[in-house]
């Protein structure tokens, strides 16, 4: 999920399904649903909504969008190029080689990209009214709203209406928890991963986190048994307690540390060019 290149195709399908099992998004996940404008890293995090393809590359969670037919090629050029990419550079090399076999957005006669139909963007203002909401409770009536204006309009409420079924489906305590975490200030990968590791701990010791995985991956019954049950129950004290420090705190290795800290240099240097 951070790596500075990220390929999609048509094949590609990307979500963030963790609550439905008592957990939330971990491994850094949190890094880019953070940065995603529009409230969309929200959705992501809290409904697991599936994205495909051309979307995935939307959100930010894919960088290029290349079809399946062409991999074989990218992959002989990279293999061709990458002993010359370098990370002061921000690996351009590499980046110009995968650039070279993306498949372009369709556009309108005035050079505007046109959204597929079947694209998620389309709700993209409904998205972002829905999932502004400071609790979790807001943010379920705020999606009624906007599933009833969506109605009125004639519109389809597939896609709204499944995220909302998601999360009524989903862990109550992981829907309040990974939304304080979204609301966590922080800038680094670093930061976001050793969080991860600490709350990652008090998930495996937390009863959702077991039932989430017996219910959905190994009985396959889909029918958790969550506690507390309802939203109504999860007090600011559980959720707190996901963030204190936990038996094991991560300790990156110094040779990441520093990759991490040339990489933001040369994203600041190219951002400073441009």
């Amino acid at each position: 999920a951070y790596s500075r290149f990220r390929v999609a195709t048509e094949n590609t399908i990307v979500a963030m399904p963790e609550c439905r099992i008592g957990l939330f998004p971990d491994v850094g996940t949190m890094h880019l649903l953070q940065s995603m404008p529009g409230n969309f890293g929200v959705m992501l995090a809290l409904t697991g909504y599936r994205l495909r393809g051309r979307d995935a590359v939307g959100s930010g969670l894919c960088t290029h969008f290349v079809a399946s037919y062409k991999l074989r090629k990218m992959e002989r050029r990279l293999n061709t190029v990458a002993p010359f990419s370098e990370i002061r550079d921000g690996h351009a090399t590499l980046g110009q080689a995968i650039h070279e076999h993306r498949e372009k957005d369709e556009e309108d006669d005035q050079g505007c990209v046109l959204i597929p139909e079947d694209s998620v963007f389309l709700y993209q203002s409904s998205i972002a009214s829905a999932f502004a909401g400071d609790n979790v409770e807001q943010i379920l009536a705020d999606l009624d709203i906007e599933l009833d204006a969506l109605t009125q309009q004639g519109r389809d409420v597939g896609p709204m209406k499944e995220m909302k079924e998601s999360m009524m489906r989903a862990c109550p305590l992981s829907l309040k928890v990974t939304l304080a975490r979204l609301k966590q200030p922080l800038a680094r990968l670093s930061e976001h991963l050793r969080l991860d590791f600490r709350m990652a701990q008090h998930c495996v010791n937390e009863t959702n986190f077991k039932e989430g995985v017996r219910a959905l991956l190994i009985d396959k019954c889909g029918s958790p048994k969550w506690s507390p049950a309802t939203l109504e129950e999860v007090t600011p004290k559980m959720v707190e307690a996901f963030f204190a420090p936990a038996e094991e705190e991560l300790e990156l290795p110094a040779s990441l540390l520093l990759l991490e800290e040339q990489d933001m240099k040369s994203a600041e240097s190219i951002a400073a060019k441009m």
